[in-house]
Formats: C-alpha cells, structure tokens, sequence
C-alpha cells in the first residue's frame, strides 16, 4: 500500500506554480449523494487562472507536466530576446497597453487586417497619406486648396 498524498501538490515552471488539488466531486441522487475522486490542475499565465479538473491522479500530473514543458518552453524563448528586441516588446507594449488588448492578440488582429487588404493597403499608404499630409498642410498654410475643414464650413 502506498504513501498517502499530501495536497496540493505543487510543480514549478519558472515563476509559475502548478498545482494539483484533491477535489472530490459530489453527485447528488435521488436517494443519496456520492463522491468520486477528482483532481484540479490549476496554474496562471499573466494574470489569466486556468483549471482543468481530471479523474485520476495520473492524469492530472502527466497535464501538470505537459504544462510545466510548455511555460520552460516559452520562458526559454523569451531568455533569448536581443536588446533590439526588448525594446520594440517595451515600445509596442506601451503603445497596446492603452487599449486593453494583448499584444499578441493586436499584433494576429494587424497581421490579418494587413493582408486582407493586401493591395489598397499599400496603395492607402503609398499614394492616400501623402495627399491628405499635403492637403492639411496646405490647410495649415491658408490655402484650401478646394477642400473645406469640418470647422471652416460651419463659420
């Protein structure tokens, strides 16, 4: 017969801790209310709780470590950020960071707006911000140049 288990157990990952709490389920019947053994990994990534329930203790510890790989995994590539790197993470964090969005989620949500538009992306780039920098130049300047400001028509 073996040892019997204190709870939680705890994994690390790095900072990250993993753990795996006894949390029998309960059913309730009919006639009568029964119990079965269930065990919860929970663990955080960035300030997100995630927990997974399972029915044996093996299974909950083989996920604990499959877990553990993926944040060692990860945390790896993020050892091996060049200056260069940290400070476009730091400026574009801080550019996100107002909008409440992750960075990672912002930067897919660019990367697909980007290429769905693929041609009139460039094209807005290369020909229409010129032309409206120039027009609100010349605005500025006192000629209109045909276009009439918001503000100047309601005078």
């Amino acid at each position: 017969m073996g040892r019997k288990r204190e709870f939680p157990i705890t994994m690390k990952a790095g900072a990250t801790a993993i753990k795996i709490y006894y949390s029998p389920h309960r059913v309730q019947l009919e006639t009568e209310e029964r119990q079965y053994d269930s065990y919860l990994v929970s663990y955080y990534r960035g300030e997100k709780r995630f927990r997974t329930r399972f029915n044996s203790l093996e299974d909950a510890e083989t996920e604990a470590q499959r877990i553990q790989t993926s944040i060692l995994n990860e945390d790896l590539a993020a050892l091996q950020l060049t200056g260069r790197d940290r400070l476009i993470y730091v400026r574009a964090k801080d550019v996100v960071e107002k909008s409440g969005v992750d960075l990672d989620v912002m930067a897919k949500e660019y990367a697909a707006a980007r290429q769905g538009f693929g041609q009139r992306f460039r094209h807005c780039r290369e020909r229409v911000l010129p032309l409206t920098n120039e027009t609100l130049a010349n605005c500025e300047r006192g000629r209109n140049s045909g276009v009439i400001r918001k503000d100047q028509a309601d005078d």
